[in-house]
């Protein structure tokens, strides 16, 4: 679950590179933006799709890299 505000996520292991990160919301009317991403984790908040407020919530995501 993604906090309001944002949470940083993990991949588990690190990468040599900045990964391609690709999150989506669950929850309808809502999307995911990625704040930030690194070789350790990524940052992503979840918006509102309507207002842009930021909401919270939970997301799926995919990452891939060297």
């Amino acid at each position: 679950t993604v906090a309001v505000g944002g949470s940083s996520i993990g991949y588990g292991y690190t990468y040599w590179n900045d990964p391609f990160v690709s999150p989506t919301a669950t929850e309808t009317g809502k999307r995911a933006e990625i704040v930030s991403i690194a070789t350790s984790a990524f940052t992503v908040r979840v918006l509102d799709g309507l207002t842009g407020a930021d909401v919270g919530g939970t997301i799926t995501w995919h990452s891939r890299g060297y």
